[in-house]
C-alpha cells in the first residue's frame, strides 16, 4: 500500500472526526443558550472540555506507544458516541458542562493517535503535504461541521443532530482499522521491556523540553490554541448576543474561517521550501493581529468576516511550521506529539477561562483584544531572531 494512498484514507478519518467535533461545538453552543445559558456559562462549558482533555494529555502519548495507535483510537471514539446519544437528556448548564467534559477525556487519544501517524506519513511524502492533516480536519471542523450543524438546527430537533453525531464517531471506531498502525508493524512502536520502560516520565519530558524546536513550538502552540478556542467560543455569542447577527450569519463566521484555514494549510505549504521560516512565522503574526483587531474593534459583519480570514491565516501558517519543525526531531513521535498536544489543551483552557472572566466584566470585544500585546511581543522577538540569523 503506498504512502500516497494510506495518506488519503487518512484525511478522510480526519474529516469525519472533524465533523463531529465541529457539529457537536456547534449544536452545543446553540443548545446551552436555549436552555439559558449566559455568555460565560458557554464559556465555562469550554473551560470543562478543556480540563477534560489536560487530565490526560500527557499520558496519552505514552499509552499510545505502548499500546498502539488503532486500539487506542477505536476506544477513544467509542465513549463520545455514547456520551453524545445522552446529552439531550440534560438541561442544565452545568450539566452540559459536565457531561462535555466527559466527552473531552477521549479527545487527546484520537489527537495524538492521528498526530503520531501523520508525523511518521510525512516522512515518507513531500514537505508541501505538511498542512493536509490539519487542513483535513479543519475541512470538517470549521466548514462541513458547522454547515450540517446549521442546517439541522433549522430542519429537526436537537436530538437527531446528537444522534448523527454520535454516528459519525461510531464511524471512527470501525473506520480506524486500515488507516492507522496496530502492533505489529506500528508507526508508534509500543514501549519494549528495557529501560525505557523504567524510564520516569519527568526524565523524558525534560528529554523533549531541552530541544529548542520542540520547546519553542510548545510555547507557539499554547498561545495559537488559545487564541483559536477564544474565537471558536465566543464568535457566535459576539455575534449574536451582542452585534444582533443572527445564527446563520454567526455560524458562517466559523466556516469562513475554516475555509481559510483549509486554504492556507494546503496552499501555504509550498512557501516552506523558498521562503524563511522565521519570516513567515513573523507574517503570520502580522495577520493574527490585524485579525484580532477587526474581531475586537469592528461591529459590522463584513468586518467580523475579515478579521476571521486574516486570524485563520496567521494561526495555518504558524501551525504548518511548527509541524515542519516537529516532523524533524528524531524522538518518537507519539511522546513529542503528546507532550505538544499536553500545550495545545492547556493553551484552551487558559484560552477559554481568561474570556469567560474578561468577558464577563469588561464585555466581548475585549476576549480578543487581549491577545494583541502578547503576539506584538512575539513578533518583536521573532524579528529580533530574524536579524541574528542574517
Amino acid at each position: 500500500m503506498s504512502a500516497n494512498f494510506t495518506l488519503g484514507r487518512f484525511m478522510l478519518l480526519a474529516i469525519i472526526g472533524g465533523i463531529a467535533i465541529g457539529m457537536g461545538r456547534v449544536v452545543t453552543t446553540f443548545y446551552a443558550l436555549d436552555k439559558g445559558a449566559t455568555d460565560a456559562q458557554i464559556g465555562y462549558i469550554a473551560v470543562c472540555e478543556a480540563i477534560g482533555r489536560l487530565l490526560v494529555t500527557l499520558p496519552a502519548g505514552f499509552i499510545i506507544a505502548r499500546y498502539g495507535a488503532r486500539r487506542i483510537y477505536a476506544i477513544s471514539s467509542l465513549v463520545p458516541m455514547l456520551l453524545n446519544a445522552l446529552m439531550p437528556w440534560v438541561n442544565l448548564w452545568y450539566t452540559i458542562a459536565l457531561l462535555r467534559g466527559l466527552i473531552a477525556l477521549a479527545v487527546p487519544f484520537r489527537v495524538v493517535s492521528m498526530n503520531s501517524a501523520f508525523l511518521h506519513y510525512l516522512s515518507q511524502v513531500s514537505v508541501s503535504r505538511a498542512g493536509w492533516y490539519r487542513g483535513s480536519q479543519t475541512f470538517g471542523m470549521m466548514i462541513l461541521g458547522p454547515f450540517l450543524a446549521s442546517v439541522l438546527l433549522g430542519s429537526v430537533d436537537y436530538l437527531w443532530c446528537y444522534a448523527l453525531i454520535a454516528a459519525l464517531f461510531g464511524v471512527m471506531v470501525f473506520g480506524s482499522g486500515n488507516v492507522l498502525p496496530g502492533e505489529a508493524g506500528a508507526t508508534v512502536q509500543p514501549v519494549r521491556e528495557s529501560s525505557a520502560e523504567s524510564e520516569a516520565l519527568g526524565t523524558q519530558l525534560k528529554q523533549l523540553w531541552h530541544i529548542p524546536v520542540v520547546k519553542e513550538g510548545c510555547v507557539i502552540e499554547f498561545i495559537n490554541s488559545a487564541i483559536n478556542t477564544v474565537f471558536t467560543t465566543f464568535i457566535i455569542v459576539l455575534a449574536v448576543n451582542a452585534l444582533s447577527l443572527s445564527k446563520n450569519q454567526a455560524v458562517s463566521l466559523l466556516t469562513l474561517h475554516g475555509m481559510a484555514m483549509v486554504g492556507a494549510s494546503f496552499v501555504l505549504g509550498y512557501l516552506l521550501n523558498h521562503f524563511s521560516l522565521q519570516g513567515l512565522q513573523n507574517a503570520s503574526y502580522v495577520l493574527s493581529i490585524l485579525g484580532l483587531g477587526l474581531l475586537g474593534l469592528v461591529s459590522n459583519f463584513a468586518g467580523l468576516i475579515a478579521g476571521a480570514l486574516m486570524l485563520a491565516c496567521g494561526s495555518a501558517l504558524v501551525s504548518l511550521i511548527k509541524t515542519l519543525q516537529l516532523s524533524k526531531v528524531s524522538m518518537d513521535k507519539g511522546k513529542i506529539s503528546g507532550v505538544y498536544n499536553l500545550f495545545t489543551i492547556s493553551g484552551s483552557l487558559v484560552g477559554a477561562l481568561a474570556g469567560s472572566i474578561l468577558g464577563q466584566y469588561q464585555g466581548l470585544p475585549c476576549v480578543f483584544l487581549m491577545w494583541l500585546p502578547i503576539l506584538a511581543g512575539l513578533l518583536l522577538w521573532g524579528i529580533c531572531l530574524g536579524k541574528r540569523q542574517n
